[in-house]
């Protein structure tokens, strides 16, 4: 234990001992005068009798008692002042999960987009040093929140989105989060098409840092699988990918998916689930508060964090013992009836 102020109990210890020194001597050198009262004679025959020098050594003892009590809760005072510490090396632990909302943002994907946003911030709010990242797709792939664990940020993010994606678009703030969800993901979408989902989800692969990193990967990922263009790489591809950095892969659909095009349900549900994840449906609320749970309960073991040596106050002894001693103090004094 160590003391941070410790110019304060060096100081004053010195201090208090002299003044007390300084006390003792001047009261033995200062006769005490007669002021108040009448002038007794023959007093030696009481002050000889045993019961009187009974009474004063008994008031010495008190008196000395007192003035070491209150000595010591000065002391006391001194060392609390002074601020007892001790300082420890502290290792915060943190969760190994990354995960990865990856959105299509094709119109046919608003609602769906809508409503699983609204649930995740529910998901941020709970996370516990996991990092969170946000990327959107259509044609490009932008990366709009890298992982962080920085939940204030995401959740502001996450209402941007929300208010993006809803109609109608009035009022420029509207407008301006409408800009930022989909403005850039469509670039290039004249020569190579849209809703590119191989090329979406590849690219939010390659958001997550290196592959030494010992942390559960994991993607939300919203489309219908409607391809509208030439990817560069295909969903089966991109799901291998996937499983190669050992990402899982958590699909959410429309549930009109397949009514248009038949194939594109079989193929998501099977790249899905190459990667070790589960395709939901979205046809009730239910469905993405699946899609929640089932991450929830992904591996979640405990790394460890940065080490920081932190100061901690430790006044408990100090603070006990001059309690004790002003207890006393005021036992002594009801003792001696002052």
């Amino acid at each position: 234990m160590a003391l941070i102020y410790p110019l304060i109990l060096a100081i004053g210890a010195p201090f208090l001992i002299l003044l007390l020194i300084f006390l003792s001597l001047r009261k033995k050198r200062t006769p005490v005068p007669y002021t108040e009262g009448k002038k007794v004679a023959n007093t030696h025959y009481i002050t000889n009798t045993p019961h009187y020098r009974r009474l004063m050594t008994r008031y010495k003892i008190l008196s000395l008692c007192m003035l070491g009590l209150c000595a010591l809760s000065i002391l006391l005072c001194l060392w609390l002042s002074a601020r007892p510490a001790q300082k420890e090396l502290v290792t915060s632990p943190i969760h190994n999960r990354d995960i990865f909302l990856c959105m299509d943002v094709s119109s046919s994907l608003d609602d769906v987009n809508s409503k699983l946003v609204e649930r995740l911030k529910e998901l941020v709010k709970s996370l516990q040093g996991e990092r969170f990242g946000i990327a959107v797709f259509n044609t490009t792939s932008i990366l709009l929140v890298p992982l962080t664990d920085d939940y204030e940020y995401v959740l502001e993010t996450l209402d941007t989105i929300s208010n993006g994606l809803k109609y109608p678009f009035s009022g420029s703030q509207r407008k301006l989060d409408w800009a930022y969800v989909h403005e850039g993901v469509i670039t290039g979408n004249e020569e190579r098409g849209s809703s590119l989902i191989g090329d979406g989800l590849a690219s939010c692969v390659s958001y997550f840092s290196g592959p030494e990193d010992d942390r559960t990967r994991i993607i939300i990922f919203s489309t219908d699988n409607i391809l509208e263009g030439t990817p560069i790489v295909t969903l089966p591809q991109a799901a291998e990918i996937a499983k190669r950095h050992h990402v899982t892969v958590y699909g959410i659909a429309p549930h009109d998916l397949g009514k248009e095009r038949p194939e594109c349900a079989p193929e998501l549900k099977k790249a899905v689930e190459a990667t070790g994840g589960t395709l939901y449906i979205e046809n009730t609320s239910s469905r993405i508060s699946n899609i929640i749970n089932s991450i929830e309960q992904t591996q979640k073991t405990l790394l460890e964090g940065p080490q920081e040596t932190r100061i901690v106050d430790k006044p408990l002894l100090p603070l006990v013992a001059l309690t004790l001693s002003l207890l006393a103090l005021f036992l002594l004094i009801r003792k001696a009836g002052v």
